[in-house]
C-alpha cells in the first residue's frame, strides 16, 4: 500500500505552480482534519508558506470537506501569535478533479509528539509549565471571541514547538473547531477529537469552553510521563496518575483540576494561569464547600478538608449539671436508706449509682469533645487527622495541644456513622474511619444531618 506522501505526489510535485502564485517545494505532512500539506513559495515575495490541499476525488466522506472549509472560515477571523496566520483560500477545477487550497504561514518546528517520540526529548516540569502557559494564552484568546471558539482536538500532534525560537508553541489544525455557544446543546454534532485527549462531554458531541482545558491537561500529562493518557488507569472516568508521574504538588494540583471529568468542575483559564505563576501560593477554587454550625468542609481538586470547630460550653455543662444533680440525689437517698433501713435496703440504689457513673463519664466525654477542634485532611497520597484542644482541659495552662496522626491515603477506609454513647436519651454519633493506626472518629456530637454530609463528602472524594 502506497504512503500518503506517494499518493499526494500525484497531486503536486516539487516545482508545480498553483494559482500562478505558489510554487510547491516539498511535502510537509498530513493535514490532520483533512487534506495534506506542502511547503510552497509565494512567487510575489519568495516567502515559504504552508499549503493545505483537499482533493475532491480523494474524499472519503463529505465531513472531510466540511471540516476543511470550516477551518478556512475560522482561520480568516483569528489573529494570535500562537496561531499560524491565515493567508488565502481558493478552489481550482481540472478535468478530473476539484481541489481546495488553504494557505497559512508555516509554524516553525516540530509537533510535541515528534519531539518526544522521534527525538527522545524529555521536558522538565518548568518546560511543561512554559508550554502550558503559552497554550493558556491561546485558549483565552479563543474564549474571548464572540461566540467563543473551542478547538476540540488539542493534543501533542496539533501543537508545534519551535526549539530554535525558545520553545515557542503554536496551536494548529482548526478543522474541528466549534462555537461553544452552539456546542452546549449539540445533540447531532459530529464527535471530534482523539481518544485519551478528548473530554468526556465530547463523546456526546458537546463542546464548551472548558473542553480544551481537558485536552491541555492530557497533553501536559503526556509530556511529563511520556505516556498517552489512555495508558493510565481510570476511576469513574477520571485519569488516575498517582504514583506513576513524579511532579510537584503544584503541578499535580493543576493536572488534577484540568482532568476533572465534568466540565463544570474544571477551573477557569485565569485561575489555572494565576495558580501556576504563583507556584501554588494561592489555591485553585474549591469544587464544593459546606459550612453549617461547627462544620466546615472545603474540597479542592486535589484535597478534602473537614474541620469540626469547638462548641460552646452550654450543651456539655447542661449534661454535667444533670449528672451532678442525679448523683447528689442518689447520695442523699442512699444515706437516708442506710440510716433508716440499713445496708440491705440501701443496696437497691446500686443500679442508680452505675447509671450516675455512666452519666458522669458521658458528661466528661461531651465536655472534652465540645472543647476540641477536629480536622481531617485527605490529599492525593496521604491523610492527616488532627485534634486540637486547649491545655486548660488537661490543667497545663492556656496554650493549645495538637495531636496528629497521618498515613497513606490508600490505607484510609470509610466505615459508617457510629453511635458512641447516649446523652439525655439522645444518640451521640460520629463518622467512623479506619487508618493506618486503627479506628478513629470525627464529628462526635454533631447533628445527624451534618454527619451524613461529612460521610457523603468523604465517600465521594475517596471514590
Amino acid at each position: 500500500m502506497s504512503s500518503s506522501k506517494d499518493v499526494f505526489r500525484d497531486i503536486h510535485r516539487p516545482g508545480d505552480v498553483v494559482a500562478d502564485n505558489y510554487k510547491v517545494l516539498d511535502f510537509l505532512g498530513d493535514g490532520g482534519s483533512g487534506g495534506n500539506c506542502f511547503v510552497a513559495e509565494r512567487q510575489s515575495d519568495g516567502k515559504s508558506l504552508a499549503m493545505k490541499v483537499m482533493s475532491f476525488r480523494g474524499l472519503k466522506s463529505w465531513k472531510q470537506l466540511e471540516l476543511f472549509e470550516r477551518e478556512a472560515l475560522v482561520l480568516q477571523n483569528l489573529s494570535h501569535q500562537g496561531i499560524p496566520r491565515y493567508i488565502d483560500y481558493f478552489e481550482l477545477d481540472s478535468e478530473s478533479d476539484k481541489r481546495f487550497y488553504l494557505i497559512q504561514e508555516i509554524a516553525p518546528g516540530v509537533t510535541l509528539r515528534e519531539r518526544l517520540e522521534a527525538e527522545g526529548w524529555r521536558p522538565s516540569e518548568a518546560e511543561v509549565k512554559s508550554i502550558a502557559l503559552q497554550l493558556l494564552d491561546v485558549l483565552e484568546y479563543l474564549g474571548s471571541l464572540r461566540p467563543p471558539v473551542v478547538h476540540r482536538d488539542l493534543k501533542p500532534d496539533n501543537i508545534i514547538i519551535d526549539q530554535a525560537g525558545g520553545n515557542r508553541v503554536y496551536l494548529v489544525d482548526f478543522g474541528g473547531v466549534q462555537a461553544a455557544a452552539a456546542g452546549m446543546n449539540s445533540v447531532n454534532s459530529t464527535i471530534i477529537g482523539t481518544f485519551g485527549y478528548m473530554a468526556p462531554e465530547q463523546f456526546g458531541g458537546s463542546a464548551v469552553k472548558a473542553t480544551d482545558l481537558y485536552g491541555l491537561g492530557a497533553t501536559m500529562l503526556y509530556l511529563l510521563s511520556g505516556k498517552h493518557p489512555n495508558q493510565f488507569p481510570q476511576t469513574r472516568l477520571k485519569i488516575d496518575f498517582s504514583g506513576q508521574v513524579e511532579v510537584s504538588e503544584t503541578m499535580g494540583d493543576v493536572l488534577e483540576s484540568l482532568l476533572e471529568p465534568a466540565a463544570e468542575d474544571r477551573p477557569s483559564i485565569q485561575e489555572v494561569r494565576s495558580f501556576m505563576r504563583q507556584e501554588g501560593l494561592m489555591k485553585l477554587r474549591t469544587r464544593t464547600s459546606y459550612k453549617n454550625g461547627r462544620v466546615k468542609i472545603e474540597r479542592s481538586f486535589a484535597s478534602l478538608s473537614v474541620t469540626i470547630l469547638p462548641d460552646g460550653p452550654g450543651g456539655s455543662l447542661s449534661m454535667a449539671s444533670f449528672a451532678v444533680a442525679w448523683n447528689v440525689f442518689i447520695f442523699i437517698w442512699t444515706r437516708g436508706a442506710l440510716i433508716s433501713a440499713g445496708p440491705l435496703f440501701a443496696a437497691f440504689s446500686l443500679p442508680f449509682w452505675f447509671a450516675g457513673a455512666n452519666l458522669g463519664k458521658q458528661a466528661m466525654q461531651s465536655f472534652h469533645d465540645a472543647r476540641c477542634q477536629d480536622e481531617l485532611i485527605i490529599r492525593r497520597d496521604e491523610y492527616v487527622y488532627g485534634r486540637e484542644l486547649p491545655r486548660s482541659v488537661t490543667g497545663r495552662g492556656g496554650e493549645k495541644v495538637r495531636k496528629e496522626t497521618r498515613g497513606r491515603r490508600r490505607d484510609l477506609k470509610l466505615l459508617t456513622i457510629n453511635e458512641l454513647y447516649r446523652a439525655n436519651d439522645q444518640a451521640v454519633g460520629a463518622v467512623a474511619l479506619r487508618g493506618s493506626e486503627g479506628k478513629f472518629f470525627i464529628g462526635a456530637g454533631l447533628p445527624e444531618d451534618d454527619l451524613k454530609v461529612i460521610y457523603m463528602e468523604i465517600e465521594s472524594f475517596l471514590d
